[in-house]
């Protein structure tokens, strides 16, 4: 059996946050292992995830969240350990920061 894609969700919007894990759930080769409501939140769990052995693969980010975004995120973890990341947004503005 291959291993699942360990994932984290993070998104302050709960519809938001809502529909990517709703579409993940119809995935058998993931597993959502984190859900966070705020950039600290994730930068938490990345941290304590890759600490006890079991890091975390994929990273969905919110670019724009309260306090922490996605992108401090990021800059937190530093690009060296930052699991892979997909950044999501409602707004397109914002995704021109991610690039």
């Amino acid at each position: 059996m291959t291993r699942r894609l360990r994932i984290l969700v993070a998104d302050d919007e709960p519809l938001a946050r809502k529909r990517v894990l709703d579409r993940l759930a119809m995935d058998d080769s993931v597993e959502v292992v984190a859900v966070a409501r705020s950039g600290a939140q994730a930068i938490e769990a990345i941290r304590s995830h890759r600490e006890s052995g079991s890091p975390i693969d994929v990273a969905f980010l919110d670019i724009r969240m309260p306090g922490a975004d996605g992108l401090d995120v990021v800059r937190s973890i530093g690009t060296t350990t930052m699991p892979h990341t997909i950044f999501v947004t409602a707004y397109d503005r914002h995704a021109i920061d991610a690039f």
